[in-house]
């Protein structure tokens, strides 16, 4: 296809196509060598016949090649991809040392004073500045017109190898991204020059995309797409699956064949001097551009889960090429998406890291975000004095230990648990799964420390120490003491710390000087009725002692201020010590 002025209606591609560049014609494309990381054919790979079937999906050595979908409308409509300050840390990257010395400088280092545009039906206002670096150009092209940055990057490499060349001629700049350069005649010089490029072309992808006089690439038919200029090279029927994609046809109106595929950094059929030169490379070695730099062509990364990938050395580094779309909450604050190496998570403006390993493993047999342990809430946190870990969620944490295991603890124990002050308190580390019931409503979980309980009655506990201990020879919550109630409480005596806890079947009183001692029955519950009325009969000084006699049980238990008995059936009377 011609491209035409902005003001022009559309016409249908004419069989020559729209560029005279590298990407089309052979004898070009042999002359070619690769910089870096250009975006240009190389050298190999033996021609084949390209596919017909619409369906047809290519292997290659950068995954699937699908010529109707080269990328998706929201990977490639998403205006705010990357910053300009991100987009100038990527152009840094591709040129770590610029050769320019008479010519123009490097793309990283590119200013240009920059004009007003008026907001109109495809883009909104840009407001020019004076001696603009091309990375803020590129940043609010993008934004402006709600083409993504990477898209922009992608298409500067592919036309004139912008984004890697160490000393770029004024020629490059001035037709930066092809726009109004036709295979057919002279580039316009109305549309000269890096901004007039940059601004166009992502102006023009916004025009395909919702003008509906563009229509012969439209989305959801099979439609025949030249292979090459020359039309005796024929024709692969495409079923494009959207407008982006559509929008590449537009721009680049030509399919690779299956030489220009066997080999992503080849000549095509150059490689076969016996073949007919039918081997175009604009739109193969966009997708393959794009997924060099960028990871999937069809899921996007943005924001702060963005901010964490570059972070981590984005599509270079330990996380990889995405492997799913970003899943956010509701309120927008949490977001999740997984990478080859893992999971990247954002809280608000926070990133954070969950490399593959026994932290995320935990989480994602929890269900991940839909589970119990909800959405990350903070990084995994090391320390060596212990050798644990610990990573927080919305409803709970992951906590590992050389001795410990890995361990989830959520719901109402990580309330329990963290009220206790984590691994820091007396609880210390989890060593055991949660043991719930059916519905889920009641839960106890070993730890280091004790033990941290749950229940929809009597709300989230922990028992530690000495008290934990007395509570299991007393079968826990399957015994006669039942479940914890309150939290212990302690008082500092001679000789230590004294302390007691409420149970749904009476308490526990524990002294240095009368050791752990369990109150249960009657006597329990007459024990705690005097406590939590303010008229302690203090700490249990030795175990209940029953006896029976003419048939009748008595039972009695000692305390530093009285005692508690009862016979039989009957009530259980206090009987104070006297002063």
């Amino acid at each position: 296809m011609n491209e035409h002025p902005v003001s022009s209606l559309p016409t249908p591609p004419s069989g020559q196509g729209r560029r005279r560049s590298r990407r089309t014609l052979g004898l070009l494309v042999a002359l070619l060598v690769a910089v870096g990381t250009a975006i240009v054919p190389g050298t190999g790979a033996l021609p084949a016949e390209a596919a017909t079937d619409p369906n047809t999906i290519t292997q290659t050595t950068l995954g699937k090649f699908d010529p109707g979908n080269l990328i998706s409308d929201e990977v490639f409509f998403t205006g705010s991809a990357l910053s300009a300050g991100q987009i100038q840390t990527f152009l840094t990257s591709k040129v770590t040392k610029c050769a320019a010395t008479d010519g123009p400088a490097c793309l990283r280092s590119y200013r240009q004073t920059t004009p007003n545009r008026p907001a109109d039906a495809y883009c909104k206002a840009y407001g020019g500045v004076r001696n603009e670096l091309a990375s803020t150009i590129i940043g609010k092209v993008s934004k402006a017109c709600g083409v993504s940055a990477k898209v922009l990057l992608v298409l500067l490499q592919k036309e004139q190898s912008l984004v890697t060349s160490t000393a770029p001629t004024e020629r490059q700049y001035r037709s930066a991204t092809g726009f109004a350069c036709p295979d057919s005649a002279p580039c316009d010089e109305q549309y000269y020059g890096f901004f007039n490029q940059v601004y166009s072309a992502a102006r023009q992808y916004k025009r395909y995309a919702v003008v509906d006089a563009y229509s012969w690439f439209p989305v959801g038919v099979a439609t025949n797409i030249q292979y090459h200029p020359n039309k005796s090279c024929g024709t692969q029927r495409v079923l494009i699956k959207n407008r982006a994609t559509a929008g590449l046809y537009y721009y680049t109106p030509y399919v690779p064949n299956a030489a220009a595929l066997a080999n992503l950094n080849g000549n095509g059929d150059l490689s076969n001097p016996s073949a007919p030169n039918c081997s175009s490379f604009g739109n193969r070695n966009f997708w393959r551009g794009f997924t060099e730099w960028f990871g999937s062509t069809n899921i996007a990364v943005t924001g702060t889960v963005q901010k964490a990938w570059l972070a981590n050395g984005g599509l270079q580094g330990a996380f990889g090429k995405q492997r799913g779309s970003q899943v956010c909450s509701s309120s927008g604050r949490y977001c999740v998406q997984t990478f080859a190496g893992g999971t990247l998570a954002a809280n608000g403006s926070a990133g954070i890291a969950m490399p593959s390993g026994a932290a995320r493993t935990a989480w994602v047999k929890q269900k991940s975000q839909n589970g119990a342990l909800g959405w990350p809430k903070k990084a995994l946190t090391c320390r060596k004095k212990d050798n644990t870990c610990v990573q927080t969620f919305t409803g709970g944490y992951v906590a590992q230990g050389a001795v410990t295991g890995t361990r989830v603890v959520s719901g109402g124990l990580a309330k329990a648990w963290k009220a206790s002050k984590g691994r820091d308190g007396a609880l210390k580390m989890p060593r055991a799964a949660a043991r719930c019931t059916k519905a889920g409503t009641r839960c106890t979980q070993k730890f280091q420390g004790g033990y941290a309980t749950t229940h929809t009655s009597y709300g989230n506990r922990a028992v530690v120490g000495l008290i934990a201990d007395r509570w299991v020879k007393s079968k826990g919550t399957k015994g006669s003491l039942g479940w914890p109630t309150k939290n212990q409480k302690c008082s500092k005596v001679k000789g230590g710390k004294a302390c007691y806890q409420y149970f749904s079947g009476g308490a526990i009183s524990s002294h240095p000087q009368y050791k752990t001692r369990a109150l249960t029955g009657k006597i329990g519950a007459a024990w705690v009725k005097a406590q939590k009325s303010g008229k302690s009969l203090g700490w249990a000084t030795g175990a209940r002692t029953c006896s029976t006699k003419k048939g009748v049980k008595t039972c009695t238990q000692k305390f530093t201020k009285g005692k508690i008995t009862y016979k039989g059936k009957g009530a259980a009377k206090i009987v104070r010590s006297k002063r």
